[in-house]
């Protein structure tokens, strides 16, 4: 996008704006990009800018931000964070202030709040192209399980299917439609949710009747969770792990590795399991916590959101490992002020998205997945009752058929937020 505009009148444009019979000069503008993140970098070159001591400011919407020179004719300045939409620019002068042009804003475009309300731990998951979320909500007879489609924007309760271990949401395994779930009887089953819930097949007779967690990582081995262990159960092998607070698992799409959100263990670092003989695959090095992990689409690269030692799951960075051997390939201090609290990872393009909170205000922060580079940072409308429950803070889902980020919050009292946010192409 190209814009002339009239210089001030002062600095090299002084002697002009002294003449009145001399038409003062003109300089073009180009801004780019013309779409970009809310909270993101914009760039505006221009001869206008050539032997300025001092910058002026530029008036973003209803917000001022200031300029930081690059080279002679570049300067750059931080888009304000706020919803979708136009933001027009302008240079704020003596006497007022000069059109630049516009930028389109990509941020958040909607909010509705949704009944029944996911109350617990949530799963992201997708049935067919609609990304869904699995939660589940407190019942008379226990914790139920809820369905969302943010697609749609409607929650439908499962009454009859309920967790595994009551407010730590359903159990997981290697397909997106089927999860461990009590019946009615409290039998713990395989459970096929879509297109009609049905069982699948019963579980191993090993400890499934007090747990936090389980999972079905592959047709042969599984993993089960309480207050302090972990233990798989594979083909050959069984075994138990020190795991402090275990309340969330994620399988890597390529079906090999599982990890664990936990509070923390005595072991040298979180556990990743592997998936195909229930052994651990290795130990994330100096990363004694973790509030929330995700892989890469196509496996090979594990992201934990987490710390090195306990802090009641106050996540301070991003850790980034080969999946296959554990090795760091990066890490990333977190912004500082944000509360942040979920990850997800764009299966198409190469971004990573960390939802967590400012002053109980819901944000995502945009990062480029493969440099960590923060790319910007998305503000969702209101505020959350239940902001200091670090435990249970919602999920997020991509939709690349729509463009779209879904964040959903649960852990309070009902009805649940839902947000959607915009993305780039």
């Amino acid at each position: 996008m190209r814009r002339r505009l009239s210089p001030l009148c002062v600095g090299v444009a002084l002697v002009a704006c002294e003449q009145p019979n001399v038409p003062p000069a003109r300089f073009d503008f180009a801004i780019s990009p013309d779409r970009q993140w809310s909270g993101g970098i914009v760039t505006l070159r221009s001869a206008f800018f050539s032997g300025r001591d001092s910058l002026p400011l530029v008036l973003a919407g209803a917000d001022t931000a200031r300029l930081t020179r690059i080279d002679d004719s570049t300067v750059t300045f931080t888009l304000p964070v706020g919803p979708s939409g136009g933001v027009e620019l302008a240079l704020v002068n003596r006497q007022g202030t000069e059109e630049l042009g516009a930028v389109d804003r990509v941020g958040q475009s909607g909010r509705v709040d949704l009944t029944p309300a996911p109350q617990v731990g949530l799963v992201a998951t997708t049935r067919g192209t609609n990304p869904m979320f699995v939660g589940a909500a407190a019942g008379p007879a226990g914790y139920e399980v809820v369905e969302v489609d943010p697609v749609t924007a409607t929650a439908h309760l499962r009454p009859g299917l309920r967790t595994p271990g009551g407010y730590y949401g359903v159990g997981i395994t290697y397909r997106p439609d089927r999860f461990l779930l009590r019946d009615s009887t409290d039998t713990l089953k395989v459970w096929q949710l879509w297109p009609t819930p049905q069982p699948v097949s019963a579980l191993p007779l090993f400890r499934t009747g007090h747990l936090r967690l389980g999972a079905q990582m592959t047709d042969t081995t599984w993993l089960f969770s309480q207050s302090h262990w972990t233990n798989t159960v594979g083909p050959t092998s069984l075994s138990f792990l020190p795991t402090e607070d275990a309340w969330n698992l994620f399988i890597s799409p390529r079906g090999d590795r599982v990890a664990m959100a936990l509070v923390g263990t005595s072991l040298s670092g979180a556990p990743v399991f592997d998936a195909r003989t229930g052994d651990t695959a290795f130990t994330a090095p100096a990363v004694g916590a973790v509030q929330w992990a995700e892989f890469s689409a196509d496996g090979g690269v594990l992201y934990l959101l987490g710390a090195a030692h306990y802090q009641y799951m106050l996540a301070d960075s991003i850790y980034v490992l080969d999946a296959t051997n554990g090795q760091r390939l990066g890490a990333r201090d977190l912004p500082d002020s944000l509360t942040a609290l979920t990850l997800a990872r764009d299966p198409t393009r190469d971004l990573l998205f960390v939802q967590g909170y400012r002053t109980c205000g819901p944000r995502v922060v945009v990062y480029q997945a493969s440099t960590l580079t923060l790319l910007g940072e998305m503000a969702g409308g209101g505020t959350i009752a239940s902001c200091n429950n670090y435990t249970w803070s919602g999920s997020m889902a991509v939709d690349r058929v729509r463009q779209k980020l879904y964040l959903l919050w649960v852990g309070g009292a009902e009805p649940a937020p839902l947000w959607t946010f915009d993305l780039l192409p």
